[in-house]
């Protein structure tokens, strides 16, 4: 599907168009190959660049062609309760900027109804295009941030629901680290080589990027820093409470066993100390009892109970 818009400082609002005029933003969604060849031909745009904007598993990088650009980067989606991040092109040409993605990218009428949107601004327009992506990631993981602290506290209560969640959350943020790494050394390489004309504002537009896309890096570390410490925390609680377990049940096992030991030698069938005597019976149990006290606070002094 091919949308054209075009909106310049006289417009009030974004028009859609059905002509490719000089300034429009043009935006493919889950493009055929017959329409990205009509892109290709009619803009001027690389045909194999176009191509590889629709494969899932391209990594964002910039590439630089015959004066135009074509960035790479993935956007957070979440489908079916599932987060996972989306390739997309954004390009530039001396006429038109170009968006492509292989499916629905949510944020793209928030866009164009900003009233700083202009498509004539082209390279205005591919920083606030990142703008709003950076502002979605944001979110995304400030939200993980707020469900990973709430078992700081008291790491003892997680259940294992919530370690496959934390799992979970760590599939997330290494897709988020793979995607936002890759796409700050692209942002750090269109910066330093000047292949865009950039002027002051510009300059300035993309330096802010680059320094909301490393903080964003360092907010999905520390998530990632959270989760192993937790996960950590939770496994050396277990542990201890297994060695305490442990440790009763050996020593319940030794002091249990004194008093069969004295039960066995009165159960052999030989002649037995005191065995005429009528109370015989009531003194061993007592004797029994004072032994299983006598090791019972040795244990506890020891700190083994």
């Amino acid at each position: 599907m091919i949308k054209i818009y075009y909106r310049s400082v006289r417009e009030k609002n974004a028009l859609i168009s059905d002509q490719f005029k000089i300034g429009s933003f043009v935006y493919l969604e889950s493009p055929s190959e017959e329409e990205l060849l009509t892109i290709s031909e009619k803009l001027g745009f690389n045909m194999e660049f176009l191509q590889d904007a629709l494969d899932d598993y391209e990594v964002p990088r910039l590439e630089v062609e015959n004066n135009g650009i074509y960035f790479y980067g993935r956007f957070p989606s979440e489908v079916d309760k599932t987060i996972s991040t989306t390739p997309f092109l954004i390009s530039l040409n001396d006429n038109f900027i170009l968006l492509v993605a292989n499916r629905e990218i949510p944020f793209i009428d928030d866009i164009l109804r900003d009233e700083n949107f202009y498509t004539t601004q082209r390279t205005k327009c591919f920083f606030q295009i990142f703008s709003k992506i950076n502002l979605i990631y944001s979110r995304l993981l400030i939200n993980i941030n707020k469900r990973v602290r709430r078992f700081i506290v008291a790491p003892e209560k997680i259940l294992n629901k919530d370690i496959k969640q934390f799992v979970f959350f760590e599939t997330i943020l290494n897709d988020f680290l793979s995607a936002l790494i890759s796409m700050d050394n692209a942002f750090n390489q269109l910066l330093q080589n000047k292949i865009l004309k950039l002027y002051d504002q510009d300059r300035e537009l993309i330096e802010n990027l680059i320094r909301a896309n490393n903080q964003l890096i360092e907010l999905a570390k520390s998530n990632l820093r959270n989760i192993v410490n937790i996960r950590e925390a939770y496994s050396t609680i277990l542990s201890n409470d297994l060695n305490q377990v442990i440790k009763i049940f050996t020593a319940l096992t030794v002091v249990l066993n004194l008093p069969v030991i004295f039960a066995s030698f009165y159960g052999m069938n030989v002649k037995l100390p005191f065995e005429n005597y009528p109370h015989t019976f009531y003194w061993i149990v007592i004797l029994n009892l004072l032994i299983v006290l006598v090791v019972i606070l040795v244990f506890i002094r020891k700190k083994w109970l």
